[in-house]
């Protein structure tokens, strides 16, 4: 995406997604470290309370090479936390989520392991409640939400992606 489109989706999540939520709620958002003050920023404007620092996604030894003659394997992802109102959460975990690898060959680029869904919402949510990925790929969140017992909904443009969603029943 361009630095504009990505400025432009990012606050219209932010503000679409305070609209939408009940009155106590948590976001949990996949963001480059580069952009997460961006993120921060839109979400917080929104009315969105952020946590200060990005909760980190270890992948192991799967992860992207953006310059093999130069640098090292990116490993990890930064996800923004979020919190409406006073929502709690449903215990204490750490801000680093290890032992859930990347997917060695995903169907779809940024293709997610649906136990890493399933972790964050475990931090979230009690059976039968609601949750929504507004970009929701691959779909991982349908195994995550259907492990914990609660109902997924998914929005996604890409026809092919929304084809395979309708597979996730694992």
């Amino acid at each position: 995406d361009t630095p504009e489109y990505f400025t432009r989706l990012i606050h219209r999540l932010a503000t679409e997604s305070y609209r939408l939520t009940k009155p106590q709620a948590h976001a949990y958002i996949f963001c480059d470290i580069r952009n997460f003050p961006q993120v921060m920023l839109a979400l917080t404007l929104a009315g969105w309370d952020v946590w200060p620092t990005p909760l980190i996604w270890d992948k192991g030894n799967v992860g992207m090479l953006p310059r093999a003659e130069h640098g090292p394997r990116r490993c990890y992802e930064s996800i923004v936390y979020a919190i409406k109102g006073d929502k709690r959460t449903t215990g204490v975990a750490p801000d680093v989520i290890s032992g859930i690898p990347g997917l060695a060959s995903p169907r779809f680029g940024a293709e997610k392991p649906w136990q890493l869904y399933a972790n964050l919402l475990k931090r979230s949510v009690r059976p039968s409640d609601s949750v929504l990925d507004c970009f929701a790929g691959a779909g991982p969140i349908i195994p995550a939400a259907n492990a914990l017992q609660c109902v997924a909904t998914t929005i996604e443009l890409s026809l092919e992606k929304y084809h395979y969603q309708l597979t996730r029943t694992e």
